[in-house]
């Protein structure tokens, strides 16, 4: 629910209207509009009124439930519903359904408000109710011709009751023909359902699989909910999904081109996405078969980037591992247990049991990998110049987008910016922990002398400051109204300077964005 607030305008030449119309004062607004009338004109007088976010006293009369002023302003005065959109692309009908006036929404899309106008973020109004709306509400949407399947930032209506767990919403959606498969902003309901543990909506996404439902193997970011429920451990989970036909030996994409990942810009890495998102899954990282082969593969997608050598990094897509090695690999042995009946032999896996999946993970062939990684990551580190100069370029390019106000195209230089120290300070500890095993098992001492200075160069080299990167892409965010993602860049940036002011600011506003927003 968000409801708006007058008394951020009290500076502004129309507080007392916006103070009446929220208050529900029809009388007072009238008099106030006659006593200011614009040639006598009442209608134009009105919708003139604007706060410093280009909200209209229609939006703060349909966000409030007014009813008798939306009746006023529609009948009487003859304005239209839809001509009057805030500075967030929002118009009336979307604030009724922010401030959960669900019977207000039901009058104005009857007095004829679009059921498919978006806001910035592509947000309709089944987008919002399918969040907080009744279902009486997302009934008359529908019977009103709402796109079933519209596409936000935040991907389908069906996408996001998933993610709020609204079973009642999503039924509703179904049975109105919502496409389960649609993998909208990397995300499909399956996806969401299973990563929340949410066994009902799973359950209710998989039981109309017969008649179009959700495909149980349909894969996301690289990854089918089995795969899912494997990384998790949610044994129930995986059993219903075996059970409405889950390919258990679907093999997850554990890298993909890496030119797709780079358009998420709020993910900065945007590969692997457990890699970086995962609770601290990279601060866990172990010597391990499955995490050396992602980390070597990005790392090559990463700087064959930086260096320009389009024709290499476009090609480098791997096959990951399948469910059962997800779940050794997270040591989730009662997951482990119930996959290894109904998954196919693994050839290089010589013990084919439980524990010799388990005991698997941990050999040698996983530190030479690791060990193939450091001299990677040496080679590389070498051509710092190169780096250097495109980090700066990017820098500067962010700085100038900023000016002009023109927040995206700074977030996307900034983060240019700010990849390597996403991925390297999340890693460097356990490198660095596993960096002389390595080098005592497989190298020469003089080996090790040489090149051990270039590796910690490599590791902690950044020619920026992060703490101020990621202040700049909170502020951003912040601008584009992105309390989400303005709170993620703060927490970054307090992470990284604790004792700056600035840093804590940031957080604050981050944390006061998302209380009106």
């Amino acid at each position: 629910m968000t409801f708006y607030s007058v008394e951020e305008d009290k500076n502004n030449a129309y507080y007392d209207w916006f103070r009446a119309t929220w208050l529900g004062d029809l009388d007072r607004l009238k008099e106030l509009a006659e006593n200011n009338a614009n040639e006598g004109d009442l209608a134009k007088t009105i919708a003139s009124c604007k706060d410093k976010s280009g909200r209209s006293i229609f939006h703060f009369a349909a966000n409030a439930g007014r009813k008798r002023i939306c009746k006023y302003l529609i009948e009487e005065l003859k304005l239209n519903v839809d001509d009057f959109i805030n500075d967030e692309g929002l118009t009336p009908l979307h604030s009724a359904i922010q401030g959960e006036q669900h019977t207000l929404a039901v009058y104005l899309l009857d007095k004829g408000a679009n059921p498919n106008v978006v806001d910035n973020h592509d947000y309709t109004p089944l987008h919002m109710a399918a969040k907080t709306g009744s279902l009486k509400l997302l009934e008359h949407l529908i019977k009103k011709g709402a796109e079933i399947d519209a596409i936000s930032d935040a991907g389908t209506p069906l996408t996001i009751a998933a993610d709020v767990n609204r079973k009642d919403i999503m039924k509703v959606l179904l049975d109105n023909h919502a496409n389960p498969n649609v993998d909208s902003n990397d995300l499909s309901p399956l996806y969401i359902s299973v990563k929340k543990g949410s066994m009902e909506c799973v359950k209710l996404l998989l039981k109309v699989y017969i008649f179009n439902g959700a495909h149980p193997n349909f894969m996301t970011r690289g990854d089918t909910p089995l795969g899912i429920a494997a990384f998790t451990g949610q044994t129930e989970m995986i059993k219903c999904l075996l059970c409405a036909e889950a390919n258990p030996n679907i093999r997850n994409l554990m890298l993909m081109m890496f030119y797709t990942a780079s358009l998420y810009i709020y993910d900065g890495l945007g590969v692997k996405f457990y890699l970086c998102n995962y609770d601290n899954e990279c601060l866990r990282y172990r010597l391990t078969t499955l995490t050396c082969k992602v980390i070597a593969h990005f790392v090559k997608c990463y700087w064959c980037k930086c260096l320009n050598l389009i024709k290499t990094w476009k090609f480098l897509v791997m096959v990951g591992e399948v469910p059962i090695e997800v779940a050794a690999l997270r040591n989730k042995r009662e997951a482990v247990m119930y996959l290894f009946p109904v998954t196919s032999r693994i050839s290089t896996i010589e013990d084919w049991s439980v524990e010799g999946l388990l005991n698997f993970v941990v050999t040698k062939d996983a530190t030479k990998r690791l060990f193939g990684l450091l001299w990677l990551v040496i080679v590389f580190s070498k051509k710092k110049e190169t780096l250097e100069k495109n980090f700066s370029s990017s820098k500067s390019k962010g700085e100038e987008a900023f000016k002009r106000k023109n927040y995206r195209e700074a977030i996307n230089c900034y983060t240019e910016v700010i990849r390597p120290y996403r991925f390297i300070s999340r890693l460097q500890p356990s490198i660095l922990a596993s960096f002389m095993p390595c080098f005592q098992m497989f190298t020469k001492p003089d080996w090790l002398n040489a090149n051990y200075l270039h590796l910690l160069t490599a590791l902690s080299y950044f020619p920026l400051d992060g703490a101020t990167i990621y202040s700049n892409l909170s502020l951003c965010w912040a601008r584009l109204n992105r309390a989400d993602y303005a709170l993620i860049e703060a927490e970054s940036c307090l992470s990284l300077r604790p004792d700056w002011p600035k840093a804590y600011y940031r957080v604050g506003r981050a944390w006061m964005l998302s209380k009106v927003s």
